[in-house]
């Protein structure tokens, strides 16, 4: 097993990459190319799908994992989004 994440320093990210480390799971950092400026986000999720993943894990966010999860559909990957639950104490 290899994990691709987006390389976030926070969040679903660091989960990811601390549980790969706990199982001595290889991880591959996908960075921004920040040169792309605006694009860069969207290229990101282009490379991910062409590592044609077995499978994927998409948390919520932004319209950039929204975009992620889509071209992983189209791409026939089975996908998993999750999405952050509202908790109400009161």
């Amino acid at each position: 097993m290899i994990l691709a994440t987006t390389a976030q320093n926070k969040g679903a990210d660091v989960i990811a990459a601390s549980w790969a480390a706990k199982n001595d799971v290889k991880v591959v950092l996908c960075r921004l190319d920040r040169a792309l400026g605006n694009r860069a986000a969207f290229v990101r999720n282009d490379r991910i799908v062409g590592f044609r993943p077995v499978e994927a894990i998409v948390c919520s966010g932004t319209g950039i994992q929204a975009n992620l999860a889509d071209k992983l559909r189209t791409a026939g990957v089975p996908l998993h989004v999750l999405r952050e639950r509202t908790v109400m104490h009161g």
